[in-house]
């Protein structure tokens, strides 16, 4: 019996992504270059390929599943939102899936795709939105085509596009971690961020900035590192300003994995924590509590945030509509949880 054609093989003999076949067999609004449209047009031929109708007729209505996007599952931050996303699902007989891009832009694109073809209930995007031109065409289309079809979708973390956010203010955190520091009599903070590409990192550094000017005092300008949003992103930010030879007395940073990578590199340079240099965290990861000294930092309450995100989209509540702006939703406000890796200055 002749084992009827897949569009995994007409991806292969195009030598193109099944995403890209997919777009283009199913002629979604995305844009696909002419030359990648023939080149899957003449696999799909030269195989006898068509797409399999019947199962997607299978799709022409929403799901009872949720998906969530997050940019890497070896972070804390998204391990305690997918946790949060899962197990909420799971209460109202729901299903999760948890879509890991590990960072790469054309994974994540990938995924918006796939969700939308199996119309899932909703879309909660865990990351902050990526400050590029083509980033923002993309996931717009993709949101909007969600919306548009009566899907639901939340992100929650600051975006570069419009759509409902359930997060807190990420300007004013950092402008509350830099306070924190200087009200205990640091004048000389730097900030170790996640990458500046990302809109959080941008709203981080953009509430240090404006707190380090409103006190008038301590470093004519600001300093910042940067970094990915995991340990070695902390580690490798943290020797780099080392190695230029700047002074400062406590550090910002853009979460608890940085902030761990950051106290490695302190101690592998002789220095001590929080003695000569005091380091802030952010999230509240379990890891803070075990490290040597217990880490300072802001609980964000990612676990529920995670649950509030599944009862946001399973309400009967509408969202913003294309072009309109994006709703403003509440969120628990950070709150400081004291520990042992800040000192007064």
């Amino acid at each position: 019996m002749t084992r009827r054609q897949s569009i995994k093989d007409v991806a292969k003999a195009a030598g193109v992504s099944i995403t890209t076949v997919s777009r283009v067999m199913n002629k979604v609004d995305y844009p696909v270059s002419q030359e990648l449209r023939d080149r899957v047009m003449q696999a799909a031929q030269a195989l006898n390929y068509s797409p399999n109708r019947s199962a997607q007729s299978l799709r022409t209505t929403a799901l009872d599943v949720i998906g969530l996007i997050v940019r890497g599952i070896d972070i804390s931050h998204f391990v305690e939102i997918a946790r949060g996303v899962t197990e909420s699902a799971l209460k109202y007989d729901r299903l999760a899936f948890v879509c890991n891009t590990g960072r790469d832009l054309e994974t994540e694109y990938a995924y918006h795709e796939l969700l939308w073809q199996h119309r899932v209930k909703g879309l909660i995007l865990a990351g902050g939105g990526i400050r590029d031109a083509h980033y923002e065409d993309v996931v717009e289309r993709q949101v909007r085509r969600m919306q548009d079809a009566g899907l639901r979708v939340i992100a929650l973390a600051p975006q570069t596009i419009d759509i409902p956010c359930l997060c807190y203010d990420h300007a004013e955190l950092g402008g509350r971690m830099t306070e924190y520091l200087l009200e205990r009599g640091h004048r000389l903070i730097a900030f170790v961020s996640g990458p500046p590409i990302i809109a959080t990192s941008h709203e981080h550094i953009r509430g240090y900035r404006r707190a380090l000017e409103r006190w008038g005092e301590g470093r004519a300008e600001p300093v910042v590192a940067y970094g990915s949003y995991n340990e070695d992103g902390g580690y490798l930010a943290c020797g780099e300003l080392l190695d230029r030879g700047v002074e400062f007395t406590a550090v910002c940073t853009g979460n608890d994995n940085m902030a761990i990578g950051v106290m490695h590199a302190l101690g592998e340079r002789g220095l001590r924590v929080p003695e000569d240099v005091s380091v802030l965290g952010v999230g509240n990861a379990s890891a803070g509590r075990y490290v040597k000294p217990p880490l300072t930092t802001f609980d964000t309450f990612r676990y529920e945030t995670g649950v509030a995100a599944v009862e946001y989209l399973l309400q009967k509540r509408s969202v913003a509509a294309a072009g309109e702006a994006a709703e403003e939703l509440e969120c628990l406000n950070p709150q400081l949880v004291e520990r042992d890796s800040v000192r007064e200055g």
